[in-house]
Order: C-alpha cells, then structure tokens, then sequence
C-alpha cells in the first residue's frame, strides 16, 4: 500500500510540474473571464424594446392584458391593441411578424358567451 502511494504522489507532481499544466491553468479561467466580459459588453448593446400587438375579440381583455404587458418587464416596449380581430387581421399579423414590421402578436379568442 505504502509503494501505491508514493507512485501516486510521484505522478501527481510530475503532471503539476508539466509546462502545460500551468499553461491550462492560467489560460482556461482567463478565457472564460474574457467571454464573460464580451458577453455582457454585448448585452448593453441589444436593443430590449419590442413592438407587439395583441389582438382579441374582446377590447376589454386586450386593453387589460396591454395594461399588463407595459408594467411588466417589457415596459419599454411598445404594444398596440387590435379589438375586435378577425381571420385577415391574423393573416396581416403573421406577413407583419415576416417582414419584420412587428415583432410578435398575441392572439386571445373568447367565447361570445
């Protein structure tokens, strides 16, 4: 057992001594230090604010849920209220979210009762 551990411990300090040992332990933590750094320089740079529409049979509820959304965490986004929508509304929404004119919809259909 005592011979187990003196080859371990010989083997462990030759692999400590070893050029790219110390190589990979500066290197590694110091890339992951500078990707953390270009990922939050680049995080300050995106732009947060949305254009989303909701639309909704009912005006009520699409007027709540915008009430909601502007207090949320997307505050500084701008949501319009399309009340009372129909099937070409839907078709008008889908070719805007394609061109890129807007950037989601939010589509809440009630029962008329």
């Amino acid at each position: 057992m005592r011979n187990i551990l003196l080859i371990a411990k010989r083997e462990y300090l030759e692999q400590i001594r070893g050029r790219a040992f110390r190589l990979s332990t500066i290197s590694v933590p110091l890339l992951l230090a500078v990707l953390a750094g270009v990922m939050h320089l680049y995080g300050h740079g995106v732009d947060t604010s949305k254009h989303v529409v909701v639309a909704s049979n009912d005006a009520v509820l699409a007027a709540d849920i915008r009430t909601q959304l502007r207090s949320g965490n997307a505050a500084g986004s701008v949501v319009d209220v399309l009340a009372p929508a129909t099937a070409e509304d839907r078709a008008a929404l889908l070719k805007g979210v394609r061109t890129k004119a807007i950037d989601g919809f939010l589509w809440v259909e009630t029962d008329a009762g």
